[in-house]
């Protein structure tokens, strides 16, 4: 039971005429249609981070898109799969991303591919180029994100795009600046390092956390209301971690990427990134954990007491 909603900004692009939202996901059943058991795998299954047997796009099983050559899409991608990270590509396609978490990115970038972690959105613009008449299927292929996640994983197919029999049309050209993005003022910000953590134990115990702490023996985060934070976010597993936060969006300090805001970002194995964020307002508890669900459950996982900017 799940679903997707967009949020409008009056500004907008309005140059397409075509918005899809497309939910990735993933459900474990068996041959015959029955739900695996809970504990699929054993308790090692969650160090790798379980990903259900068959894949879905809307709730459904390899579903059909008609498209018309040069008419483009704007595809609204929500990855809610509890592991699986996804990958957009078409032969002979590029993709020309615009934004994601929080809307549109600061300016459009064209690439061969998109790749999406769980609980990550994108929103790019797909162009169709092939001839009217012609079938191509969009089809999942394994990401490398650590130790045996490549190992005999063959592509599954996820799509079927067919081209109408109706005549071309001129795509539109997609500006290169999108949207002011200023860069968070980190003078004077509060330092603060997560290193995401793993511990194996016997009879298949897997412990995950912060700093080497679970987060059931975990004390929050604290944070005011007015204050910016820079978060060192540090990988030295043999997986990658999407890093989610709630409740608040952020900057990635990295000046290799498009500037946009985000709630979720990939932390590859044996990397640190850096993470902005400015506490403007919503005092309470929120959450940040992995993405992936299963290293969430073992332990991967904090909450954040974010505190009125006076009071104690």
């Amino acid at each position: 039971m799940y679903g997707g909603f967009v949020v409008e900004d009056p500004s907008d692009l309005k140059e397409f005429g075509d918005d899809l939202v497309l939910l990735i996901s993933d459900i474990s059943i068996d041959f015959d249609g029955s739900f695996l058991p809970e504990n699929n795998g054993g308790g090692f299954s969650r160090l790798f981070g379980r990903e259900g047997r068959v894949l879905l796009v809307n709730g459904k099983v390899l579903p059909r898109l008609k498209v018309r050559k040069g008419k483009q899409q704007r595809w609204r991608v929500i990855n809610a799969a509890r592991s699986r990270y996804v990958r957009m590509s078409l032969r002979d396609h590029y993709l020309t991303r615009i934004g994601g978490d929080n809307g549109l990115a600061a300016y459009s970038e064209v690439v061969p591919r998109i790749i999406i972690t769980p609980g990550e959105r994108s929103d790019f613009v797909f162009t169709p180029s092939n001839d009217p008449g012609v079938e191509r299927i969009m089809r999942w292929g394994a990401v490398n994100r650590g130790f045996g996640t490549t190992d005999f994983r063959p592509p599954v197919n996820m799509l079927v795009i067919e081209t109408v029999d109706e005549a071309p049309v001129i795509p539109a050209e997609i500006p290169s600046q999108l949207r002011s993005i200023e860069s968070v003022d980190i003078t004077n910000a509060v330092e603060q390092s997560l290193e995401m953590t793993i511990e194996l134990g016997g009879e298949d115990e897997v412990s995950m956390g912060f700093n080497g702490i679970p987060y059931w023996s975990m004390s929050p985060l604290e944070a005011r209301v007015g204050e910016t934070h820079v978060w060192t976010l540090i990988n030295n597993s043999d997986f990658n971690h999407p890093f989610h936060l709630h409740g608040y969006f952020f900057q990635v300090l990295d000046q290799s990427r498009v500037p946009e805001w985000k709630d979720t970002v990939d932390v590859p194995v044996g990397t640190e990134l850096k993470i902005a964020i400015k506490f403007e307002d919503r005092p309470g508890m929120w959450m940040y954990h992995c993405h992936i669900l299963d290293h969430a459950e073992v332990g991967m996982m904090g909450q954040l007491l974010v505190r009125d900017a006076e009071g104690p």
